[in-house]
């Protein structure tokens, strides 16, 4: 099984970035979910063309997953 590429990291302030953004950024989510987060986001907007009511509502969802795998130690993508 083949490695997932490694996402570069949003450089820009969080108060600049999206509102669903802004949310992954400020959940206090590990620096690597917090990023897989918002690459989830930008996916959804820029290759899937969803609305910003869509993508919000996806990005909770997966915001409320990854706090609870935080929360169980799970803090990088691959021990899920």
């Amino acid at each position: 099984m083949t490695e997932p590429r490694a996402q570069p990291v949003d450089q820009r302030p969080v108060d600049q970035r999206p509102a669903d953004e802004q949310a992954a950024a400020e959940d206090g989510l590990p620096a690597g979910l917090a990023a897989a987060i918002d690459a989830y986001a930008r996916h959804l907007r820029s290759e899937r063309g969803l609305s910003p009511h869509s993508v919000r509502a996806y990005t909770s969802d997966v915001t409320s997953l990854l706090d609870h795998a935080a929360r169980m130690s799970r803090r990088e993508l691959a021990q899920l």
